[in-house]
């Protein structure tokens, strides 16, 4: 699965003064690309939430039970791009053992960004903790503003 976005990006963002079903259509569209036909098992896509602010855009990516070795992250032409893949757990082959319940999702992913000019890409940072991947992408400082001077030809 893959996605490819333009920070700051408008997905994530709370639908208000919708009904009910439109709301949740808003909330759950990035998710919609991942029925297929015939698909019994449900694919991994990290939640994300994208702030900015005048120092830095920042990336929050759920990952729960994801090791930071399975995530890889990618700068290429001005596009960002998050990846990896959550496992499922092997479980032994017990006579006695009953699925009863599976929610858990798993599978590869790919989310894409296309960046801002003034993204710092010298200065990029990730961190993991608890499960949460936080990519920090500072801005560049605006520079001091500069006259040019027209001569004659």
């Amino acid at each position: 699965m893959s996605t490819t976005y333009c920070l700051p990006t408008r997905f994530g963002r709370k639908a208000t003064g919708l009904n009910p079903f439109f709301a949740k259509f808003f909330e759950d569209f990035p998710n919609l690309w991942l029925s297929q036909e015939g698909q019994t098992e449900k694919s991994f896509l990290p939640r994300l939430d994208v702030t900015s602010n005048q120092e830095n855009y920042t990336i929050k990516a759920d990952l729960p039970g994801m090791n930071k070795d399975a995530v890889s992250i990618e700068i290429q032409h001005g596009v960002l791009t998050l990846a990896g893949e959550k496992r499922q757990e092997k479980q032994e082959k017990d006579a006695e053992r009953t699925c009863h319940l599976q929610e858990r999702s798993f599978g590869a992913f790919s989310r894409s960004f296309t960046l801002p000019d003034d993204v710092d890409c010298e200065k990029i940072t990730a961190t993991c903790k608890d499960g949460v991947l936080t990519i920090t992408l500072p801005r560049k400082s605006a520079g001091t503003k500069q006259n040019i001077a027209i001569t004659a030809a």
